[in-house]
């Protein structure tokens, strides 16, 4: 009888840690298993947190703003500001600078559109204004052409410029800008040094916004120079100031 006791109880023993055991695995996988899914969840939720991320940053490379500012009168205290979306997203603007005076608003340009609105409550101390612009992804654009300047009660735009901007896959192009009036004696002539792979864009600063000037481009093939403006051969250019910007554009279509 005392053989068969013994038998029974390492039996028992036995079983005891057989059923240790599996109540052990049981409590280790019910801790592991909802761990792994919560460790699941936040990696999906980082991961989420990285795409936003991606597509704002994408979003925010994405604006194209082009910034002008004059005086809509030498001397009534009030500015034009006119906001040129080249970009293929909408851009909303929600702070503007005038030198270091902010201006609060919500103006949404949307792609290929512009948006022009007059500003006061200028500041008026004497010298040079630079306008900057912030937009709700966090880019900030200056202002595209030159500064511009308040004295002695009057604001004043230094430079009038024609700009000439070129769509490009290739190429290599010349520029000529000439005035047309024999009292503006004035021309310009520009080409790049090589083949260019991006859009082609030059400014000319002009002596005058009262004349008339004639734009041509030429884009190289072999070593032929080849006029690439289509109908007469060159694009006239006057400017509207002070209703429209002191800076022309003229776009011109580089082809293949």
């Amino acid at each position: 009888m005392y053989k068969i006791f013994t038998r029974s109880h390492k039996k028992n023993r036995g079983m005891a840690s057989i059923l240790g055991t599996i109540i052990f695995i049981g409590i280790l996988f019910s801790a592991i298993i909802p761990m792994t899914l919560v460790m699941k969840q936040a990696d999906n939720v980082y991961t989420i947190n990285i795409h936003e991320r991606e597509a704002a940053d994408e979003d925010r490379a994405d604006e194209a703003l082009l910034v002008y500012a004059w005086p809509n009168e030498p001397d009534n205290g009030l500015l034009n500001i006119n906001l040129r979306n080249t970009g293929i997203i909408e851009v909303e603007v929600i702070r503007i600078w005038v030198k270091d005076k902010p201006y609060n608003m919500s103006r949404t340009v949307n792609p290929s559109k512009t948006d022009q609105f007059t500003l006061s409550d200028l500041p008026t101390t004497p010298g040079e204004y630079e306008v900057r612009v912030l937009t709700s992804r966090g880019n900030v654009f200056q202002q595209s052409d030159n500064s511009l300047y308040y004295t002695n009660g009057v604001w004043s735009t230094p430079d009038f410029g024609i700009t000439v901007y070129i769509t490009n896959n290739q190429g290599r192009y010349q520029i000529q800008v000439d005035c047309l009036e024999e009292s503006c004696p004035y021309y310009q002539e520009w080409e790049t040094g090589f083949t260019e792979h991006i859009d082609v864009i030059k400014t000319f600063y002009v002596d005058s916004y009262l004349h008339t000037y004639r734009v041509k481009v030429y884009k190289r093939f072999g070593s032929v120079w080849t006029n690439i403006i289509e109908g007469d051969g060159y694009i006239d250019v006057t400017f509207n100031w002070p209703i429209d910007p002191p800076l022309e554009y003229v776009y011109v279509n580089g082809g293949t």
